[in-house]
């Protein structure tokens, strides 16, 4: 797997108020820090800062996820992946898995 740029990320506008950004740390090695840029915003447009806001969270998220199966196979019966895996943890572990490239 290719590691991402490390979190935390942000996100804000640009200088001229044209593009939307979410930035990684600027000191990741052989990185710019830039995640990714939403052109033209439109004042008003809840959605796109919300896009922003879900991007810039998702180191935050995959830690989280990456927690929470570590303690699920330390303390329950889930360890094996067989029938009785409630939902929610293999969508945790999906999830965790796309992360990854897997």
């Amino acid at each position: 797997m290719t590691e991402h740029t490390p979190g935390p990320w942000t996100h804000a506008l640009n200088a001229s108020g044209s593009m939307l950004g979410v930035r990684g740390r600027w000191d990741a090695p052989s990185s710019t820090g830039i995640i990714c840029y939403m052109t033209n915003p439109v004042p008003g447009n809840h959605e796109g800062k919300a896009n922003a806001r879900l991007i810039a969270l998702a180191p935050e998220l995959l830690a989280a996820l990456k927690e929470y199966d570590e303690f699920s196979k330390a303390n329950d019966d889930w360890r094996d992946g067989g029938d009785d895996v409630p939902g929610f943890v293999v969508k945790a572990r999906a999830a965790i898995a796309k992360a990854r490239g897997e």
